[in-house]
């Protein structure tokens, strides 16, 4: 194309519905370009867009090196320039790159990104600066609930978001107003966007007052639970639709004795529906075993855990997806620490729109995890502001804690948090099992089976000892009824050991670890098959950025399955037996030894006294 001479041409649109047609300072060619593209983004419905309320000129410049500009669009290695736009009070001004437009007539190359050609790609540019201009009069992307959904606050300048891989251009992480700018295009240009990006897409349709598509794609509701373990990570997969629903919660862990468990720890609950339930109703409440628990957390991907780095934000903060039984015994018998679930007072429009916002930052968000200020309280408030930022702007963030007591006020729990008991028969109340642990401490010293009745004291028990202690009672003494009471009681104590065990078992080899740069490498060895399963959503399942096809999703989660019975193939051997072999670990293998003795002994004991085979 020859070189362009910018000329004064301005057209005038009969299509003129928002404000002023923008003044095209262009040369005429360009000038019937940049117009098709504004007749087009009027037939889509962004009149708003095309004719903005503020005085907007269009211009062609050539940029300084030619804004870095090459002949590949997925090229991101250099710091590239398209277009911009400068705002005055009077007006702005949008000026395109030349060598854009060069591009857009000269190069017909289909590439797998970013609107897929220069000439889409300028047109795209073109929407994206005029998505600027509106977004500069309505200050959509930075307040309210869209900001929220991005990860942006007080923590960050920028978006909280850092989940490259996931979206279809990072350019779109720079900052919440080309975080708006950016999904604008896509908005504007993908008819599946609104499956790829659910809430994103009804959040901008709403402010926009306009959908671009009458979309044929079908929502994916797929999401895939993690777990403590990781060898459990993404082995099932549950539906979140909206429509099965009854409830979401505030689920509350009470203090811990961790130091990073001092305020609690922030979740949320979705109270689903059991296949089986022909209406969604409070019985749902009852379908325990189908409930989801939200949880934001520090992605640690090393079996090595630097506290130093969760106050740094040296971790990502992901939101993690749990069945609702593993969240009880991790915080209810494994760190003794009481559960509270808080209805939230959300209409049915709003469940939907949470499980969009759920969905949405389940498969396309990575924050930064930092202890004092992003933390899982301030994540969890981020993802119910995106929700409604009306309902809850006014709650304190800070802490779990906090957001706790803030949450309870809203619809009157608060009232009825001292009848702890009416809580729990109504499934908003989970006591901490420490009771219960107590009290089969208790049992065992009746028995004669523990030296104590302290549960810190009993804590502070060896394996080896307690192994000892129960193979010298005189189980013939006693009815098979005593006998059952007392094995179940070592049954319901030792299984508490064992979570304490192996909760703690990695700490301690971790702080071994760094004092051998041998055994560092072995660890690394050994558990490298453990830390391939320890993966994000989309790296497991994604087909395209944001959430992934029915089809694209139901593939690749086929896929990961094959390659995680390969790699459990692979392992026959349990790298922790391997370790555990190591001399400086023969404590901890002796504990482990013991403990499977216990389990061992427990077991034929079981038996024994079934009442099937009378006295011992």
């Amino acid at each position: 194309m020859r070189h362009l001479i910018l000329l004064s041409f301005v057209f005038l649109s009969s299509f003129a519905l928002a404000g002023e047609r923008p003044q095209l300072l262009v040369s005429p060619d360009v000038a019937l370009l940049i117009e098709l593209d504004l007749i087009e983004l009027e037939g889509l419905g962004g009149s708003v867009l095309a004719n903005p309320e503020k005085s907007v000129e269009i211009h062609v410049e050539k940029f300084k090196k030619d804004g870095l500009l090459n002949d590949n669009l997925c090229d991101d290695s250099l710091d590239k320039i398209y277009a911009r736009v400068k705002h005055t009070s009077k007006k702005s001004k949008i000026e395109i790159n030349e060598k854009l437009i060069n591009l857009a007539y000269a190069v017909d190359t289909v590439f797998p990104c970013k609107h897929g050609t220069f000439k889409n790609f300028l047109k795209a540019s073109l929407w994206h600066e005029l998505g600027h201009v509106w977004d500069n009069q309505n200050k959509f992307s930075t307040t309210g609930a869209y900001s929220a959904l991005m990860g942006g606050g007080s923590a960050f300048k920028a978006t909280g978001n850092r989940a490259a891989s996931a979206s279809p251009d990072a350019y779109e992480f720079k900052n919440l107003k080309e975080s708006f700018a950016v999904n604008l295009e896509w908005f504007l240009l993908d008819s599946d966007f609104e499956c790829r990006k659910p809430a994103t897409y009804q959040l901008m349709s709403e402010a926009l007052g306009f959908r671009p598509h009458q979309t044929n794609c079908e929502q994916n509701w797929k999401v895939m639970t993690q777990s403590a373990y990781p060898e459990d990570h993404f082995t099932r997969s549950f539906e979140i639709n909206p429509e099965r629903i009854f409830q979401v919660h505030y689920f509350f862990a009470g203090r811990g004795d961790a130091l990073m468990s001092r305020w609690g720890h922030a979740m949320l609950r979705l109270v689903v529906c059991a296949p089986h339930r022909k209406t969604v109703g409070p019985e749902c409440m009852q379908d325990v075993s189908h409930h989801l628990i939200l949880s934001y957390r520090a992605s640690i991907e090393n079996p090595q855990i630097n506290y130093i780095d969760g106050f740094t934000g040296k971790y990502p903060s992901l939101m993690f997806v749990y069945r609702f039984h593993e969240i009880l015994q991790e915080y209810g018998k494994q760190e003794l620490r009481e559960l509270w679930s808080i209805p939230l007072p959300l209409s049915r429009e709003k469940i939907e729109f949470f499980t969009k916002v759920t969905l949405e930052r389940y498969w396309s968000y990575q924050g930064k995890y930092l202890f004092l200020s992003n933390n899982c309280g301030t994540e969890s408030l981020r993802h119910l502001l995106a929700v409604d930022d009306k309902l809850f702007d006014d709650i304190g963030d800070f802490t779990p804690l906090q957001l706790f007591r803030g949450l309870s006020r809203l619809d009157g729990f608060e009232d009825l948090t001292d009848d702890k008991d009416h809580l729990r028969s109504m499934g908003l109340y989970f006591p901490s099992q420490r009771k219960e642990i107590e009290n089969a401490i208790t049992v065992l010293a009746e028995s004669q089976l523990s030296s104590t009745t302290k549960l810190k004291e009993f804590l502070k028990s060896s394996p080896e000892d307690r192994l000892e202690i129960y193979k010298q009672r005189d189980w013939n003494s006693f009815s098979n009824t005593e006998n059952r009471t007392a094995l179940l009681n070592i049954q319901y104590i030792e299984r508490y050991m064992a979570m304490l065990f192996n909760m703690n078992l990695m700490k301690n080899i971790s702080k071994r670890v760094e004092k051998d740069a041998e055994l560092k490498a072995m660890l690394n060895e050994q558990f490298q098959s453990f830390i391939a399963l320890i993966k994000r959503p989309w790296d497991v399942a994604a087909d395209g950025y944001g959430v992934p096809s029915i089809n694209g999703f139901e593939g690749k989660f086929s896929e990961y399955l094959v390659f995680r019975k390969k790699i459990a193939a692979q392992n026959k051997v349990n790298p922790l037996d391997i370790l555990l072999a190591h001399p400086l670990f023969e404590k901890e293998a002796a504990e482990a030894n013991a403990m499977r003795g216990i389990g061992t002994l427990i077991a034929d004991l079981l038996i024994k006294n079934s009442g099937l085979g009378g006295q011992l």
